[in-house]
């Protein structure tokens, strides 16, 4: 269903039916298929339409297309207030139209909410006054809603604007990253905050309202973190480095774990004339 089959195909009013007003008593319908096309839109609240094991809910601004011969019902919680109103139309036998993709699912209206809903109402109450013309305008009425409802509906949504960042928030963000890229530069809050064409006080303010701490601490933390990072790469340095227990070993225990004086020759030397004063006096005591 198009634009151009919405005008060649002429679509005739088959029903037109609006609340009042929202009702919070509840509302189930029991299950019923109509021979035509059935448009039913949420004016206020909320609804179910249940299409077999299909449960879809529908929030005000919302309506949904049901091709002919759809058995469906509708339910509206207890306690909930909900203002709901439908349209039927057909086209020539002759030239059949088949339903568009969007049918059997929610769609919302979107920026035409209010049109969809004023032409609802209208196409319903010329749909049941008997003054001259107001056949030819309740068709002229459900023209417009089938153009407005196509155009919903096939409408590429547009993605959300993402607010732009304020200043304060560009100044946090900017004085953090050159904070960051400078940690090795003796930097100062001052300095900083009069890049930014502020007080070094309302400068802090803004800062520990973003990041949740002052420059100094942001600066402090982000040097610790650093060097963490340095210590952590140069991990061979580390290991290189003799362990704490050794540096702190007695010297008996460093000496006892030497290696042998084997191949040493003038330490061997120096003990042996060391050991032959005490070897002499023994030979004397014995021939004593």
């Amino acid at each position: 269903m198009n634009f151009v089959q919405l005008w060649q195909q002429q679509p005739r009013l088959c029903l037109a039916m609006a609340q009042p007003r929202p009702n919070h008593a509840g509302y189930v319908s029991r299950d019923h298929a109509h021979p035509f096309f059935e448009l039913g839109m949420v004016l206020a609240g909320s609804c179910t339409w249940v299409l077999g094991r299909q449960r879809i809910e529908l929030q005000q601004g919302e309506f949904i297309l049901l091709p002919p011969r759809r058995a469906h019902r509708e339910i509206v919680n207890h306690g909930t207030r909900a203002r709901l109103a439908w349209i039927g139309f057909d086209f020539n036998p002759a030239s059949p139209v088949a339903a568009p993709a969007w049918s059997s699912r929610a769609v919302p209206a979107g920026a035409w909410t209010e049109a969809l809903t004023q032409l609802l109402l209208n196409a319903f109450e010329e749909n049941q006054s008997g003054e001259l013309g107001a056949h030819e305008r309740a068709d002229l009425a459900l023209r417009e809603i089938l153009i407005l409802a196509s155009r919903a509906a096939e409408t590429p949504r547009r993605a959300p604007r993402q607010r732009a960042p304020d200043h304060s928030t560009r100044i946090a963000g900017s004085a953090a990253r050159y904070l960051t890229d400078n940690l090795a530069q003796p930097l100062s809050v001052q300095a900083v905050a009069r890049y930014h064409s502020l007080s070094a006080a309302h400068f802090s303010v803004i800062f520990k309202r973003h990041h949740g701490k002052n420059p100094k601490a942001f600066l402090h933390a982000a040097r610790i973190a650093r060097a963490q990072a340095l210590l952590a790469e140069d991990g061979c340095a580390s290991r290189k480095s003799p362990p704490p227990a050794a540096m702190r070993m007695p010297r008996i225990f460093a000496a006892a774990s030497r290696p042998p004086l084997a191949g040493r020759p003038r330490h061997s030397a120096r003990r042996r004339q060391l050991e032959l004063p005490d070897r002499t006096r023994a030979l004397g005591d014995c021939a004593g």
